[in-house]
């Protein structure tokens, strides 16, 4: 399809070309290692809350292992490009695919069980994995973690080999991840696959009664949504080149979900914004350390009591109601005239 036609069919995809733009050109106004470490930190979440936020608003799976594929793919990558010399793409690539195939595993073993044993299941398998890299020392080094990971590069024919070994070019790396992130999520969503998703989150059983094998599609969502956890581990791994078994934190875990809960489940806007908001927030309160924790639940308390269905969620609810309101008071102003 010609580029300007879909972008005249798909108005919906412009606020995401003005969000490429905007990040695209930071780079241009500042160069501080402070503010690319907050946008780096942000695109890694984004990368995560996108993962999550296919399984919990997608197919409606509560996942607590976001961390699991994660590690994962940071490990895969790290042990890969240190030890056995592998090209950082083809590690990142199969960092991916490991994480993809662990989520398979846990997916055809978690939904053999209802909804809530689900979750209690995947945070088993996340706190079983990191016991595996806490006691297998002759690969993962154990609780001493994998220090002098090699630096991103990637070998262009012809060019030489670009080597990301600064603040902005891994800026740059992770703001490509953004780009194919979020237009693969947008495809999905716009897509038969996105909408049989939303019909077994939604109503399961009659979904099934349509003729949906329901378990399929949750191990697709299960495993897209892994894939770029994998991707964000991978990433993490190069960019601070030092991993150990915290990277499976819980720390992380409530991060990314209050990341997708109060941005707003099942849209690719909500992860967004709740990407940007609770990787500033956190630094901003930096300035009151004492206070810093309270003001952040009161935070997190208001916004879960005046938005419970998130922040991008309450907007949509808002304008949906505000277009049904319009419309009434048009069939009334066309009844008055009839009359």
């Amino acid at each position: 399809m010609n580029p300007l036609t879909f972008l005249r069919e798909r108005k919906d995809f412009w606020p995401y070309l003005i969000l490429f733009f905007v990040l695209g050109f930071i780079p241009a106004f500042t160069t501080s290692r402070y503010v690319m470490n907050l946008l780096v930190y942000f695109g890694m979440y984004l990368l995560l809350a996108l993962g999550l936020n296919l399984m919990v608003g997608g197919v409606g799976l509560l996942a607590l292992c976001a961390p699991l594929f994660f590690g994962v793919g940071a490990y895969t990558s790290a042990i890969l490009t240190t030890y056995h010399d592998v090209p950082f793409l083809a590690a990142f690539l199969l960092s991916m695919v490991t994480a993809g195939i662990m989520a398979y595993v846990v997916g055809k073993l978690a939904l053999r069980v209802s909804y809530h044993s689900f979750a209690i299941i995947t945070l088993a398998f996340m706190i079983i994995v990191q016991l595996i890299v806490y006691d297998w020392v002759s690969l993962t080094k154990g609780p001493m973690g994998i220090p002098g990971i090699p630096r991103a590069s990637i070998s262009i024919p012809s060019l030489g080999t670009l080597t990301f070994n600064t603040p902005v070019r891994m800026y740059y790396l992770i703001f490509i991840m953004i780009i194919i992130s979020v237009m693969v999520f947008y495809r999905i969503q716009n897509s038969r696959l996105g909408r049989t998703f939303i019909a077994i989150r939604e109503d399961e059983p009659l979904a099934e009664a349509y003729g949906v094998n329901s378990s399929g599609y949750k191990i697709i969502a299960f495993v897209i949504g892994s894939v770029f956890g994998g991707m964000a581990g991978s990433f993490y791994a190069h960019y601070v080149k030092f991993i150990s078994p915290e990277i499976f934190s819980m720390y992380l875990l409530t991060t990314i979900l209050i990341i997708v809960i109060v941005g707003g489940t099942g849209y690719i806007e909500g992860s967004i914004i709740g990407a940007l908001l609770f990787t500033t927030i956190p630094e901003a309160l930096r300035m009151t350390p004492e206070l810093r924790d309270l003001i952040y639940a009161i935070l997190l308390i208001v916004i879960v009591i005046k938005a419970p269905e998130g922040i991008y969620g309450r907007y949509r609810e808002r304008k949906r109601r505000k277009r049904l309101q319009q419309t009434e008071n048009e069939k009334g102003d066309g009844n008055e005239a009839a009359a």
